[in-house]
């Protein structure tokens, strides 16, 4: 696409100078122009490939981690507590897992829409299987989901 790009910029201002020549300006103008615009477009796609790497690459180091915190035991949802410094230690590990699963699937959802795209800001992002990160998100972190209040006395439970 450079070389394509640049031809089309040097024959936009080529012609340019050739109507300045003949005195048609605002043909010249215009042909100026879009040269500029067609510029201005290149170096803003070059930015966002580079940022779509740069979040390709996040999210792929964040996956590294998730494995590594699975393979040390975290698991989603958390297990029950247990009151023992392991079970501490291992819902630890959970809580990390939880942060690093949800924070990937934004990385994974900005490098798919962009940054500026509102799906990649909003709890509603897609993945590119279709299905919402939020639901996911709320499967494997429940404590993230609005808890309902329960009853003081379980025998007032519906």
């Amino acid at each position: 696409m450079e070389e394509s790009e640049s031809e089309i910029v040097k024959n936009l201002r080529d012609e340019a100078d050739l109507c300045r020549n003949e005195t048609a300006t605002d043909v010249a103008d215009l042909l100026d122009d879009a040269a500029s615009c067609i510029v201005a477009m290149a170096s803003q796609f070059n930015a966002l490939k580079a940022e779509r790497d740069r979040l390709k690459a996040h999210a792929e180091a964040l996956e590294n981690i998730e494995t590594s915190l699975r393979r040390a035991g975290a698991t989603l949802p958390a297990p029950e507590p247990t009151g023992t410094i392991e079970g501490a230690m291992n819902a630890g590990l959970c809580i990390a897992l939880c942060v690093v699963v949800a924070e990937r699937e934004r990385a994974m959802g900005a490098a798919v829409f962009g940054g500026g795209h509102p799906e990649a800001t909003s709890g509603n992002t897609t993945t590119h299987s279709g299905e919402s990160l939020q639901a996911t998100h709320s499967q494997e972190c429940p404590d993230h989901e609005q808890k309902q209040p329960q009853p003081a006395n379980p025998k007032d439970a519906p």
